[in-house]
């Protein structure tokens, strides 16, 4: 017939089924005004996934919706599966003269990760936001039950909230669970509500290229990366992350006295690099022993 072989919103329709509706011009037989399932959006073309990222479409006739495996080969999570599913928006929308698009990622996964909270995540990219879903289970594994005090020469706390790794050290404490579910990496950038977690990509452990590549909407590929970086990057003092389930205290644990424990920075740099090598999201009670062991050294 001589007409395109494409959709004109943007990608080849995966049901090879098309309406000519002029010279060069044909269209998948959708309701017009209803975006095309069967038509990825152009960023999904142009995926390019690190080899730890593995994408399935297991409907081939709804491009929008497909599932993510993580499989981190490096850092805490090594050896572990990480599934999320999303669901694209295919439509920008405008909101203050800024166009954003929100994309839903969910996951079922049950992990401790110290960068996820169970409720919605924001990725915000300083102005524009993807909002994205972030549902894992609620279970995980304290270090202790027994209440042992934070090394609070390793840790800044915030009272009856959360604890603030300093310096990229790990905590040695033994963690209870919190009812507090919100996390700000960056409260002059992102506002959070109940039951959120916020993720700024800029900040992710200093991976400048990131910032680099800001665009006013992010693209699926963005959000891929930043979700691989969850599992591979250690909090750090520029990006503030710490799921309050994970790494929290409150006030009915032991509490040490700071003003009894000397904290100057070369102390923190030596006592650092004695554990900071064998980090791993749940201590050893082994580790905690000798971390406590430190305090007196």
């Amino acid at each position: 017939m001589g007409w395109s072989q494409y959709d004109p919103r943007g990608g080849l329709c995966s049901r090879n089924i098309l309406v000519p509706v002029g010279p060069g011009v044909s269209r998948c037989p959708c309701v017009p005004a209803e975006p095309c399932p069967c038509v990825p959006p152009p960023d999904i073309n142009e995926l390019n996934l690190p080899k730890t990222c593995e994408i399935d479409f297991s409907d081939q006739d709804d491009l929008l919706h497909f599932r993510l495996l993580i499989c981190p080969d490096e850092g805490f999570y090594k050896g572990g599966k990480f599934v999320f599913s999303f669901k694209v928006s295919p439509v920008a929308t405008v909101s203050s003269g800024v166009a954003t698009v929100s994309s839903m990622v969910a996951t079922n996964t049950s992990m401790v990760a110290i960068n996820i909270s169970s409720g919605v995540a924001v990725i915000s990219s300083g102005v524009a936001t993807i909002s994205f879903m972030v549902a894992t289970a609620t279970s995980w594994v304290a270090t202790s039950s027994s209440g042992v005090a934070n090394n609070t020469s390793m840790v800044t706390t915030a009272t009856s909230k959360v604890a603030i790794i300093s310096s990229g050290v790990a905590a040695i404490s033994s963690m209870v669970a919190t009812n507090t579910s919100m996390v700000a990496i960056n409260t002059s950038m992102v506002t959070t509500a109940t039951s959120r977690v916020a993720i700024n990509i800029s900040c992710l452990g200093g991976h400048q290229h990131l910032w680099e590549d800001w665009k006013p909407v992010l693209t699926i590929n963005s959000i891929i990366y930043g979700l691989q970086y969850l599992f591979l990057v250690a909090i750090t003092t520029s990006m503030v992350a710490i799921n309050t389930s994970m790494v929290a205290t409150i006030s009915s644990m032991v509490a040490i006295n700071t003003s009894m424990v000397a904290t100057t920075t070369s102390m923190l740099v030596t006592r650092g690099s004695v554990r900071r090598e064998d980090w791993k999201p749940v201590l050893t009670i082994n580790s905690i022993i000798y971390g406590l062991q430190y305090l007196f050294l």
